[in-house]
């Protein structure tokens, strides 16, 4: 490692890796610290898939467009290359090894099986992170920072102001473990479409719920989803309430709850539904997908009407369209709002910059946002997006004296827009 880095980022998933690839390429010296053996997060860790919708249809004229570009624009077209994407459904094994390349293209240093466990302070700088390792603890040094870790645990280390969970209870949105099963008979399940597939499935589901089977797998519909392999499917139907992703009890208990409801699914799909039945479970996720945890307080905080009314932002960094998405904290169901028809809503950078911090940035779910506003903007495609504003902005930030709000933000839009973002200037910042 080349200690001291000019940007550290702490946290391998979408938002972490399109921030290294980012910093990488405007010449910052960059390190990228994942816990796991492999970089991707809940996209490959966390077996999510597909990526939800990222481009909006122009109701006036039809034309599509797509919101979330830039880098992630880049990591479809590899995929695609790799024959791993089919529409927006991909191959997490092969992501895997796309990102490793798009890494080392970059010039970014990787550190793996490396969990941030606290930073090292000056008055409201980070100076270096604490890094647990296999080889023991080791102190890095750094000049800007990016908290990609989804929990804001970065953020929360250096003492930035945080909220957890909607406001009448303080529950954060179910979690989920997703899985795969292979061998699925996928052309008599959707002999009369795909919709028409689900529809069936969930019949069978209800039915089965009705005479006392999966009672107590609290799910409202029954959500499997296409895969690149052949007769493999993937499955987003486990639900666990009432657990906190940043308590080591509660992910204890929601990882084993949630396989236990697995168990459940796989094998009453396996003997009640016909084109299950030669099917297997061939892949659990190696980690609970946690939806929301810590939401960390920034110099603006985005709410749902910013989401539901496309708000425009002078500072604007990112553009997303995927709506509000909550899971039901207590129970089965969700709560899900549309954005405006053919518009799509904007991050400010004065969001990625969290209060009581002066040298580091967001770059994960843990964003500043209310507990709605975070459910819309969560999701993969855009935290691809959002990383690599945070990224190219911590580059810039480390090339003057590593304050983030000292960063251009006009330099920084039209950088973004010269690497293939998706943004629209509407002044001044």
């Amino acid at each position: 490692m080349r200690d001291p880095y000019d940007v550290m980022i702490a946290g391998g998933g979408p938002g972490g890796c399109a921030a290294a690839i980012a910093a990488g390429r405007a010449k910052a010296r960059t390190l990228l610290i994942e816990r796991y053996g492999c970089l991707g997060g809940m996209a490959t860790i966390g077996l999510v898939n597909p990526f939800m919708p990222f481009s909006i249809t122009h109701p006036e004229t039809g034309e599509t467009e797509r919101i979330s570009a830039g880098i992630f624009s880049e990591l479809l077209d590899v995929l695609e290359q790799h024959n791993a994407l089919q529409e927006r459904a991909f191959d997490e094994e092969i992501l895997k090894i796309v990102l490793d390349g798009m890494m080392e293209d970059a010039g970014v240093d990787t550190l793996l099986h490396a969990l941030v466990v606290g930073v090292r302070m000056e008055g409201e700088r980070i100076r270096a992170l604490e890094v647990e390792t296999k080889s023991g603890r080791l102190t890095v040094e750094g000049a800007v920072f990016v908290d990609a870790t989804g929990d804001g645990d970065l953020a929360a280390f250096a003492g930035a102001p945080f909220e957890v969970g909607r406001s009448e209870d303080g529950l954060p949105q179910a979690m989920t473990t997703c899985f795969n099963m292979s061998d699925v008979e996928v052309s008599a399940l959707m002999r009369d479409g795909f919709a028409a597939g689900r529809r069936y499935v969930n019949r069978k589901f209800r039915e089965a719920q009705k005479r006392g089977r999966l009672a107590d797998v609290p799910i409202g519909n029954f959500r499997w989803y296409l895969h690149p392999r052949p007769g493999v499917l993937h499955f987003n139907v486990t639900r666990v309430t009432h657990r906190f992703g940043t308590s080591v009890e509660d992910l204890a208990a929601a990882e084993i709850e949630a396989r236990r409801q697995i168990d459940e699914i796989w094998q009453w799909l396996v003997e009640e539904v016909e084109p299950f039945r030669h099917a297997w479970l061939s892949k659990i996720a190696t980690q609970i997908g946690v939806r929301e945890s810590r939401r960390i307080l920034g110099d603006y905080v985005i709410d749902q009407e910013d989401i539901l009314e496309a708000t425009k932002f002078p500072d604007a960094v990112m553009r997303g369209c995927y709506g509000i998405d909550i899971h039901n904290p207590t129970e089965a169901g969700c709560k899900w709002r549309s954005v405006k028809r053919g518009e799509a809503y904007e991050v400010p950078y004065r969001a990625i910059t969290p209060r009581k911090t002066r040298n580091l940035l967001m770059s994960c779910r843990a964003l500043s946002a209310t507990h709605e506003a975070h459910a819309a903007i969560r999701v993969m495609p855009q935290m691809f997006t959002l990383g690599h504003a945070a990224g190219l902005a911590a580059a810039m930030a480390a090339r003057g004296n590593g304050d983030v709000r000292e960063v251009d933000t006009n330099a920084l839009q039209d950088r973004l827009i010269e690497e293939g973002a998706n943004l629209i200037k509407h002044g001044t910042a």
